[in-house]
C-alpha cells in the first residue's frame, strides 16, 4: 500500500515517451519540412544522413535555435476517479463529484497553457583528406512539454510533464568515388524526465489510511469525552460497521478491521475538496549508432539511405509527493487524526507522511525507436530543387513501459523490492513522409517550402494517455537561405504543426487490493480519463547561422 502514490506518479508520466519526435533539428531542414536529407546543404546533414558530409566543402559549422509554441483544447467526456476498494463492480472508477466537492470534477474541461520551448543544435564538419570527412553534432532529437490548467478533470492522470533528450553524435564519412559515399556515427543520448500530478484525495483515502491504520495499536488511543461521543455517533448510524464498535482498549487492530475502517474513516477524516501533488524526476543516458549511404545518380540528383538505431535510455531518479494541501475535515477529522496520532499532531498530511514513503528511488528504461529513411534530391533546373523523404519508425518497440522501484529493509533486515510495474502501450510501427521545394530567387537568396505527414503510433483511444495527446500530424513550412558573403549564410523557417482531433478513453486497470506479488499488473490508480482533444497545434520558428572556412 505504500506504493499507491508512487505508482500513480510513474505510470502517467512515462506514457509520454512515444510521441517524442521534434519537428525541427535545424532551420535549414525545417524550411522544407525535413525533406532535404539528401540535399547535403550544410553541416546539419550529419543528423539526417552522415554520408552527406562528403558533399560539403571545407570546414563548416551550423548553429540553429528553435522556438516552439504549443496550444490545444481538451473537453472532458465523463472521466472517473479511483475505484472503491474491494468492489469488483467499480473497475470503471468512481464518478467525479461536482465542483466544490471534488477539485477536479467531470465537466471541468481544461486546455494546454501556451508553452514556449527553446531548442538548439550545433553541427561541425571538417575534411580529413580528399575522401574522408569527420564531424560532430549536439542536438535534441525529441522531447516535449505539456502543461494543463490546474483544475482540469484529468489532473489525477497528469498535471504537467517535460521530457528532454540531448544527443552527442560524432560521425565519419568516406567517399569512394563520384557516386558512392557512406557515413557512420555513434550517439550518446542523455535524458531528463520531470512529471507532476495531483492526488485523488477522495478516491485514495481508503488506501491511504490502510497503511496508517496498520501501524496503530488501540492501547495508544486516548479516549476523551469528545472522542467517545464521535465513536458513539458513528456506531449508532453504523457508519463504521460493527467491527469498530466492539474493539476495546488494548486490542491490536486486525487486518479485517483495518480494511473495514479504511473506507468509512476516510469519508469522515479526509476533506474531499483537498488534494496533494506528486513529483517524479529522473535522469539517464543511452548509446546508439547511425549509418548512411549516398548514391549520386548524376551531378544534379542523388538518393540517400540512412538508419538510426534504437536507443535504450536507462533512467534513474526519485519520486516524492507534497501532502501539505491534503486536509482533514474540521473538528471530526482533525480530532480523529489527533487520536490516531497518539493525541498529538492533527495535521493529516503530517500523519500520513509518517507511514507513507516520503520518497523512493525509481528506475525505468525509455526506448527511442529505430528508424530507416529514404531520401531523394534533384536540381530540376537553375531555379528549382525537388526533394522527398520517407521515414519508417519501429514504434512497436514501445509495447509497454516497465518501471522498477527502490528497495527497503523489513524487520529482519532483509532487502525487499517494493514493486515492479508496467503500463501497456501496444504501439504500432509508424512512418512520416515529406515533400519539399527550393526556389533560387537569385545567387544569394533561396526560398523554401515543404509539407510533412506523420502517422501516429497510437493504435486506438484506449491507449491515448492525456500526458501525450498524440495523433496524426501535419506540418507545412516556409523558409529561406540567404548568403551574407562567401563564408556566412543564414537560414530561417516557420512551420505550422497541426494535430488531428482525437479522443481518449484511457483506463488505469490497477486494483490495490491485489496481492503484493501481483503488483506487476498495476498500471495506475484506477479510473478512466475520457476526453476529446481538438484545435491542437504548434507554431515553430527557427533561425540558423552557417559558416564556412
Amino acid at each position: 500500500m505504500k506504493l499507491i502514490i508512487i505508482l500513480t506518479m510513474m505510470f502517467a508520466g512515462l506514457a509520454k515517451a512515444g510521441g517524442i519526435d521534434l519537428p525541427a533539428i535545424s532551420a535549414s531542414q525545417q524550411g522544407t519540412s525535413n525533406s532535404n536529407g539528401a540535399e547535403a546543404a550544410d553541416a546539419s546533414v550529419l543528423y539526417y544522413n552522415p554520408a552527406g558530409m562528403t558533399y560539403l566543402r571545407g570546414r563548416q559549422n551550423s548553429i540553429s535555435g528553435t522556438l516552439l509554441a504549443f496550444r490545444g483544447k481538451v473537453k472532458d467526456k465523463g472521466s472517473t476517479g479511483t475505484p472503491e476498494p474491494f468492489d469488483s463492480s467499480s473497475e470503471e472508477g468512481r464518478p467525479l463529484g461536482p465542483d466544490g466537492v471534488d477539485p477536479y470534477a467531470a465537466g471541468s474541461s481544461g486546455s494546454f497553457w501556451p508553452k514556449i520551448l527553446g531548442l538548439g543544435s550545433v553541427f561541425y564538419t571538417a575534411p580529413y583528406d580528399d575522401n574522408i570527412t569527420i564531424g560532430i553534432g549536439v542536438f535534441s532529437p525529441g522531447g516535449g512539454n505539456v502543461n494543463y490548467k490546474s483544475n482540469w478533470s484529468g489532473a489525477y492522470q497528469v498535471d504537467a510533464i517535460a521530457l528532454e533528450l540531448v544527443n552527442i553524435n560524432p560521425s565519419i564519412a568516406v567517399k569512394f568515388d563520384a557516386k558512392h559515399s557512406i557515413g557512420f556515427g555513434v550517439s550518446v543520448v542523455g535524458g531528463h524526465l520531470r512529471y507532476r500530478t495531483q492526488l485523488d484525495a477522495k478516491g485514495l483515502q481508503p488506501y491511504l489510511l490502510q497503511e496508517a491504520l496498520g501501524n496503530v495499536n488501540v492501547n495508544t488511543l486516548t479516549v476523551t469525552p469528545q472522542v467517545q461521543s464521535i465513536i458513539n455517533s458513528v456506531c449508532d448510524i453504523r457508519l463504521l460497521v460493527d467491527v469498530i464498535c466492539g474493539i476495546e482498549v488494548g486490542d491490536v487492530l486486525p487486518r479485517p478491521v483495518i480494511d473495514a475502517l479504511s473506507s468509512p474513516l476516510g469519508d469522515i477524516i479526509v476533506d474531499p475538496s483537498s488534494t496533494g501533488s506528486g513529483l517524479i524526476e529522473m535522469y539517464g543516458y543511452g548509446l546508439g549508432y547511425n549509418f548512411g549511404y549516398m548514391y549520386g545518380i548524376n551531378e544534379k540528383s542523388r538518393v540517400g539511405l540512412s538508419f538510426r538505431s534504437a536507443t535504450k535510455v536507462n533512467l534513474r531518479g526519485r519520486s516524492e509527493w507534497d501532502l501539505d494541501n491534503l486536509k482533514a475535515r474540521p473538528v471530526v477529522g482533525t480530532t480523529i487524526v489527533s487520536l490516531l496520532n497518539d493525541g498529538g499532531d492533527s495535521d493529516l498530511g503530517n500523519f500520513l507522511g509518517d507511514y507513507l514513503l516520503p520518497e523512493t528511488t525509481t528506475k525505468a528504461v525509455f526506448n527511442i525507436p529505430a528508424r530507416f529513411s529514404l531520401g531523394y534530391f534533384s536540381e530540376v533546373n537553375d531555379k528549382f530543387d525537388l526533394m522527398f523523404d520517407y521515414t519508417f519508425i519501429k514504434s512497436s518497440v514501445m509495447d509497454e513501459l516497465s518501471v522498477g522501484f527502490g528497495v527497503e529493509e523489513d524487520s529482519n533486515g532483509n532487502r525487499v523490492v517494493l514493486a515492479n510495474a508496467a503500463i501497456p502501450l501496444k504501439w504500432q510501427d509508424s512512418y512520416k513522409v515529406s515533400l519539399g521545394l527550393n526556389y533560387h530567387f537569385d545567387d544569394k537568396t533561396t526560398f523554401k517550402t515543404g509539407f510533412q505527414y506523420d502517422k501516429t503510433p497510437i493504435p486506438s483511444k484506449e491507449f491515448r494517455h492525456p500526458a501525450l495527446p498524440e495523433s496524426d500530424r501535419y506540418m507545412a513550412s516556409l523558409g529561406f537561405n540567404h548568403k551574407i558573403n562567401k563564408k556566412i549564410s543564414i537560414d530561417g523557417a516557420y512551420s505550422l504543426l497541426v494535430f488531428a482531433d482525437s479522443e481518449s478513453e484511457y483506463r488505469n486497470k490497477c486494483r490495490y487490493n491485489q496481492p503484493e506479488d501481483d503488483a506487476g499488473s498495476c498500471t495506475g490508480i484506477g479510473g478512466t480519463f475520457r476526453g476529446e482533444f481538438s484545435d491542437t497545434y504548434a507554431n515553430i520558428l527557427s533561425l540558423q547561422i552557417n559558416s564556412k572556412y
